[in-house]
């Protein structure tokens, strides 16, 4: 995942942003979900 996000970062597909507070909970249903539409992509 960090390769993929680093290599659309490089492109300029993909824009990075510093983590909000307590948002360590959500951290795997983002993960989960940003997978998804990668694989519906693919």
């Amino acid at each position: 995942m960090k390769v993929l996000v680093s290599d659309l970062v490089d492109h300029g597909h993909l824009t990075v942003h510093a983590t909000a507070p307590n948002a360590e909970r959500r951290d795997r249903q983002l993960l989960e979900r940003v997978l998804s539409g990668l694989r519906a992509k693919l």
